[in-house]
């Protein structure tokens, strides 16, 4: 069986699946994404696939407009001359070259399936009939959670139409590193100047909200609370952060430590504080955390 997977980006956390996908010798597995991310992954990553197995990562361009609508140029070509059996797409409606490709391989009698959150259950009256017009494109659908699916089977989804795969870390990877940080005895980073620290590790964009957080970290500046936040991660809204709360970088209570993918690093600072904040939305960082046994706190 031949698959290709259209998707966004090579994200970091979904490595060790894609992995398992290309090393599948009964499905040849293929995999387009981000041009720009051919450059982020690394070396390091790209040397635990196998060589022959390197040329099924493959480049297409996304291109944003309005800051939410995405078109992925190269898809539409794919779609038309391809000979794969199944093609694999995020479940995100924005995405308007899904829309259209979804449309001729369902001409093509090619099955079309869709990897997301399916229904969020927060959706308006609008969006939730254009996102369930969007939803009955696909065959098949691979959903994060029971919350989805039941969603969708009162709006009519066939239970047979749908699999509920979760959304999670390598979790072999993470008891492993905790174990091996206990062992070498690793401890709370020597720049900090606190003897309890806050986390935060995730993408720094809007909607995590991270200028609350910051706000707090003020607080507890001015009001001589002994007190350390780490800020892993890069996003839109980094350079912003950071000059609007320059004063707490220079007075050494809050660092941005900026992206870090070894886990024996990023581990040790997770294990090691006393409590990870995500103001904002928070998804696979909360069961990233608490793998390492500190407790999380976000919104309502």
């Amino acid at each position: 069986m031949k698959v290709i997977f259209f998707t966004n980006i090579f994200s970091h956390y979904r490595f060790s699946i894609w992995k398992l996908l290309l090393e599948e010798e009964s499905i040849n597995c293929i995999f387009y994404f981000s041009s720009k991310e051919f450059h982020g992954i690394k070396q390091s990553s790209l040397k635990k696939i196998k060589k022959s197995k390197l040329n099924k990562l493959r480049r297409i361009y996304n291109f944003s407009f309005l800051g939410k609508v995405i078109w992925q140029r190269g898809v539409l070509k794919k779609v038309y001359k391809s000979d794969a059996d199944v093609f694999i797409f995020l479940g995100e409606m924005n995405i308007i070259s899904t829309w259209i490709s979804s449309i001729i391989l369902r001409h093509r009698n090619k099955k079309v399936v869709y990897w997301g959150h399916g229904l969020y259950g927060n959706e308006n009256k609008v969006k939730k009939f254009f996102r369930l017009i969007f939803l009955k494109l696909a065959h098949h659908h691979f959903l994060y959670g029971n919350y989805a699916k039941k969603l969708m089977i009162n709006c009519g989804f066939g239970t047979n139409k749908m699999t509920v795969i979760y959304n999670s870390l390598n979790n072999d990877l993470l008891i492993n590193t905790s174990k091996e940080i206990d062992v070498l005895n690793l401890k709370k980073p020597k720049f900090l100047t606190s003897k309890k620290y806050l986390i935060f590790s995730g993408r720094l964009n809007k909607v995590k909200n991270l200028s609350l957080l910051l706000d707090a970290m003020n607080y507890f500046s001015k009001n001589n609370i002994d007190l350390n936040l780490i800020i892993v991660g890069k996003g839109p809204v980094l350079e912003k952060l950071k000059h609007e709360y320059n004063n707490l970088i220079e007075n050494r209570t809050v660092h941005f430590i900026g992206e870090l993918y070894d886990e024996i690093k990023l581990g040790t600072y997770i294990k090691n504080a006393s409590l990870f904040v995500s103001p904002g939305n928070i998804g696979l960082a909360s069961i990233h955390s608490l793998s390492y046994g500190t407790p999380v706190c976000t919104h309502d």
